[in-house]
């Protein structure tokens, strides 16, 4: 373990899953935006003129929030990976100063 407690490995892994489920998403958002209401077939003649625009305005703003959602994920995936980057950083600096000091005695 790190000075962190958590490892480098860790972080990058968490990073991953972050990731994964943002292209999950995506995927929701893309299926979305290719998915229709309409035609008498589904909602006969009386209903057609009335259930498919309040579904595709429905539709719509699912469409829009998965989008949100998945920028959102991989946000979050990208902070995680610096994060990360900030703490190796950090702990290898840490330890060339605490060499350096071990070195010079003091």
């Amino acid at each position: 373990m790190s000075g962190f407690e958590v490892t480098g490995e860790q972080l990058q892994e968490h990073a991953a899953q972050v990731g994964q489920i943002a292209q999950s998403v995506d995927m929701c958002r893309a299926a979305g935006e290719a998915v229709g209401f309409g035609g008498t077939e589904a909602y006969g003649l009386f209903l057609q003129a009335l259930l498919p625009p309040v579904l595709e305005l429905a539709l719509g703003d699912t469409v829009e929030l998965l989008g949100k959602a998945n920028d959102l994920a991989q946000a979050i995936s990208a902070g995680v990976q610096s994060n990360n980057e900030c703490y190796l950083h950090n702990e290898n600096e840490i330890a060339d100063l605490l060499s350096s000091i071990a070195k010079e005695g003091w």
